[in-house]
């Protein structure tokens, strides 16, 4: 994981401008893009939930995939080693790993989306543009959450 961190570190769009102007309005908060290695036990999931509004996770499932699958806005796809999905953050979304011994392990990288336009002046009501014009899947606006992470997450509930 640190490997992975350090080849990431510096290269993701809250760590440059202007985003770091963002960051220092108080517009992004740790978190917005983040680097993660999930681990989903056997029979287990990581239950219906949303996460930040400007975000898109990309997942590759790296060990242990067949027999798990993500539901991300209603719609299901099914994992296989090196499957790779993107989408929205804010989208409802869930993880589920039906294989009855064996772990699931995924890295996921979130990025801010690319339809955020930054410029040199942070502006909530820019934001408030993006997330109302963003897409038609849109919850209510939010103070959003930034800054690059690195870290792991284990869910053991099972279903």
């Amino acid at each position: 994981m640190p490997s992975i961190c350090s080849l990431l570190k510096g290269k993701m769009r809250t760590e440059q401008q202007p985003a770091r102007s963002w960051y220092d309005t108080g517009m992004f908060v740790p978190g917005d893009e983040a680097v993660i290695i999930f681990r989903i036990a056997a029979g287990g999931m990581a239950h219906l939930h949303q996460g930040q509004d400007a975000r898109v996770n990309v997942h590759l499932c790296l060990l242990n995939c067949a027999g798990s699958s993500v539901v991300a806005a209603g719609s299901q796809r099914h994992y296989s080693d090196g499957s790779l999905f993107a989408f929205e953050d804010r989208a409802d979304h869930e993880i589920i790993n039906t294989h009855p011994s064996r772990d699931r392990i995924s890295l996921t990288v979130g990025v801010l989306h690319p339809d955020l336009v930054m410029d040199a002046h942070p502006s909530p009501h820019r934001l408030l543009h993006y997330v109302i014009n963003g897409s038609n899947t849109v919850r209510t606006w939010k103070s959003l959450p930034s800054m690059f992470e690195c870290y792991s997450a284990d869910f053991t509930q099972t279903s």
